[in-house]
């Protein structure tokens, strides 16, 4: 950090011309009795809490808000009565920051005569041996004083916060800040891809946010603190012209809507920190990325369901790749009117392309640039244009294998052994979800089973004979062996199978028959009972 920057931006925040220096002054001579800082996982915006002894002798609670990156005083409070009485910073809210910033050496003071009772210091080895403590209590006969509990000095320090919250937000309506004529805030949204330190090798998504209210826009640094105000109904800084009291009438409805599912997520994340930061010390190594929510699948089909007939910023996974990151201004469109969600289904949204490739083998194209996220019966297909909702078959029966395949920067290849199984689990969701262009060799390479059954009487047993048949191809069922078991018989010239279809009728002729010698068999005692049943 470049030496002064802070200072600079302390004078700038200086109610008046020589506040600064009067704020310096108590600093340097101890008016600042302790601090306390809380910064947060989320950014590395820090929160100092004050105490600080005036000119008067009065005793005065502070609270100031830092950007350790921007080097930014984003927020100031205090009870003092100049605090009130003029816009800008106080001495003792100048003093505590400077105190902040020399005690944790982000930003030294010079000319520092009086400690400030804050962080643990080691103490000074004595020239002399220190007197033996007497065994006696000094006090006697009076008994020694008792410190108030840890667990109710923690609720007074809620107290005293949600107080201050509470004198910020009057201030703030006095002052014209907040009214019920002031343009609402909204929360503008981006989508973006979000790589997990503890799993390098794949990537998910989060949200990044910007905030507007009227001519006026931030990124969001801090979503923790963010939501945290949300919660308390307390103020919250985005920057020096943007501060506002954190309530549902301060934003627009889908801003509230997306704080709702932030305030989700952050509990969430937070019962994952707090279980598992023993073991990969999350708080530290920034499970959460700094400005960055991280979202599921789920959550993502929320999102854009909240904001269609509007715009999201999305940034393809792809784009992480380059040397600028590339975000693009995405519609996410409207149902067409009229049109029954529900049960109606539309054209195919996508392009698809087979073509031959060497030694039997096939490639298959899809679009490069788009993505697919589903959640039960609701998908959305993303390009860097815009974001449509699918219908609800292509989401249960599409969505699910062309979110692994999407987006398709290079062909997907198919092997010689596998155009079998392709054709016959995938060729067909292809064709009936996706504008496909395809070889007609590919329709004969996996024809339909039919399955016939003959039953007769073998030496007082009646036998069930199965014969399953691929187009020209057949063949006793159990004498094949089960698809995929070690008793599979690997003979030249066999299609490829259709394990489900052959399981079923397996499963269904089990019910009657018994397995007898590679084939199925009831005795005909058993079987006149049956059927006198």
């Amino acid at each position: 950090m470049a030496q002064g920057t802070f200072v600079q931006a302390l004078r700038k925040e200086a109610a008046l011309s020589g506040t600064f220096m009067k704020g310096r002054s108590l600093m340097l001579n101890g008016a600042v009795l302790s601090i306390e800082d809380s910064g947060s996982r989320f950014s590395k915006n820090v929160t100092v809490e004050g105490s600080v002894r005036g000119s008067r002798g009065d005793l005065y609670k502070t609270h100031v808000a830092l950007d350790m990156d921007e080097h930014e005083v984003i927020d100031y409070d205090c009870d003092c009565p100049a605090a009130y009485r003029y816009p800008g910073m106080c001495k003792h809210a100048i003093a505590t920051a400077l105190a902040y910033l020399d005690a944790s050496g982000a930003e030294p003071v010079e000319g520092l005569r009086t400690p400030v009772r804050t962080f643990a210091a080691q103490p000074k080895q004595s020239a002399r041996p220190a007197p033996t403590t007497p065994t006696v209590n000094p006090n006697f006969p009076f008994p020694a004083p008792v410190p108030t509990s840890p667990s109710l000095m923690a609720a007074l320090s809620d107290l005293s916060n949600a107080r201050m919250d509470e004198l910020a937000s009057m201030r703030r309506k006095l002052a014209g800040a907040v009214g019920p004529d002031a343009p609402k805030a909204a929360l503008e949204p981006s989508l973006v891809p979000y790589y997990n330190p503890l799993f390098a090798d794949r990537f998910s998504w989060a949200l990044e946010f910007r905030i507007r209210c009227g001519s006026v826009s931030y990124v969001v640094k801090d979503i923790d603190g963010m939501a945290d105000a949300y919660v308390r109904g307390g103020t919250f800084s985005y920057g020096k012209k943007l501060t506002f009291a954190h309530t549902p009438e301060a934003f627009e409805d889908v801003s509230t809507k997306l704080l709702s599912l932030v305030l989700t997520t952050v509990a969430y994340l937070d019962d994952i920190t707090s279980s598992r930061s023993a073991s990969y010390d999350f708080a530290r190594s920034g499970f959460v990325a700094e400005r960055q929510l991280p979202l599921s699948e789920h959550s993502i089909v929320y999102v854009l369901d909240l904001l269609r007939g509007q715009t999201i910023s999305f940034e393809p996974a792809w784009s992480r790749g380059t040397t600028t990151h590339r975000t693009y201004d995405v519609a996410v469109e409207l149902s067409p009117q009229g049109e029954d969600e529900a049960s109606a289904k539309r054209p195919p949204l996508l392009a698809a392309k087979i073509a031959p490739a060497a030694g039997g083998s096939y490639d298959l194209r899809l679009p490069a640039d788009a993505y697919c996220f589903a959640s039960g019966d609701v998908a959305y297909l993303v390009d860097t244009r815009r974001a449509r909702r699918t219908d609800v078959a292509f989401a249960q029966h599409a969505a699910p294998f062309l979110s692994r395949l999407l987006p398709c920067r290079t062909p997907v290849h198919i092997a010689a052994d596998q155009v079998g199984e392709f054709c016959r689990m995938a060729l067909p969701i292809l064709r009936d979800y996706t504008d496909l262009t395809a070889p007609a060799a590919l329709d004969t390479v996996a024809p339909e089973p039919s399955f016939a059954m003959a039953i007769g009487v073998d030496d007082g047993l009646v036998t069930c004979k199965i014969t399953v048949t691929y187009g020209d191809w057949s063949a006793d069922l159990f004498s094949l062996g089960a698809p995929g078991s070690p008793f599979e018989e690997q003979r030249p010239g066999v299609p490829p199978r259709d394990e489900v279809a052959e399981f079923r009728v397996m499963d269904t002729a089990a019910l009657y028959f018994d397995f007898y010698e590679g084939g199925l068999a009831l005795e005909s005692t058993r079987a006149r009972a049956c059927s006198a049943c």
